[in-house]
């Protein structure tokens, strides 16, 4: 199929499906020369975070923390104001086998008085596969991704709780967190011995009320994103 026809039917059917629901979406293509003077540092500075064949690249080298685990987490983070939803593309590596936390997306969550009250995560694991955090620890995971390919994890408030979710497919709900909005997007990995690099890109935040027909609409852009890097970046 003629990729330009494809654009323009999919970008016709979302605008016209959004046209039912409330919705404030900001994308980050991290297409090259877009500037990352935003970003801040989470616990450890990535030894690389930069734009390379438009993908943002975090590079993750070592040693370890001599004294504090908590210093071997390695990010970036961005303010998003007071977004109801995340999501990025993170490519899953066919060598991310050890056991071992590779990349994933992380927010910051508050309640309606702006008191932080948890971070939900979506991360990969080398054992696990995509798994789910939230305050009471590690909840959920599945294995419905596919390697050597992006992968889209998402992170949602909803009138159930937080959803976490892979390629749209929501796997594990929070509803025990009070999260009104989410304030930050982290883009976190682990060190632990081994030296990697995870790429990322689309990232997506804002807000969206939810009509059902606006789901689609997201699912819609989700699709001419994925098709677009098929034909444009591969």
């Amino acid at each position: 199929m003629n990729i330009n026809f494809f654009k323009a039917t999919i970008v016709t059917l979302a605008l016209t499906v959004s046209s039912f629901a409330n919705s404030s979406l900001i994308t980050h293509e991290f297409n090259d020369g877009d500037s990352l003077a935003a970003w801040s540092v989470d616990r450890t500075a990535p030894d690389g975070f930069e734009i390379i064949n438009n993908e943002l690249v975090m590079s993750l080298t070592g040693p370890v923390h001599p004294t504090n685990t908590f210093y071997d987490t390695h990010g970036m983070n961005l303010d998003i104001g007071q977004s109801n939803y995340v999501s990025i593309d993170v490519f899953i590596d066919k060598d991310w086998i050890n056991a071992e936390r590779y990349g994933g997306v992380w927010a910051e969550s508050f309640n309606a008085a702006d008191v932080t009250t948890g971070w939900p995560i979506v991360e990969f694991s080398g054992i696990s596969g995509v798994q789910a955090w939230d305050n009471g620890g590690w909840q959920a995971f599945t294995t419905n991704f596919i390697t050597g390919e992006f992968n889209n994890f998402k992170l949602q408030v909803t009138s159930n709780g937080v959803e976490y979710s892979l390629n749209d497919t929501v796997f594990y709900t929070d509803t025990v967190v009070d999260t009104q909005y989410f304030g930050k997007v982290f883009l976190n990995a682990k060190y632990e011995g081994n030296d990697f690099s995870v790429r990322y890109d689309n990232l997506v935040y804002g807000t969206v009320n939810v009509p059902e027909p606006s789901t689609f609409a997201i699912f819609a852009l989700g699709i001419l994103g994925l098709a677009s890097r098929k034909f444009n970046k591969q």
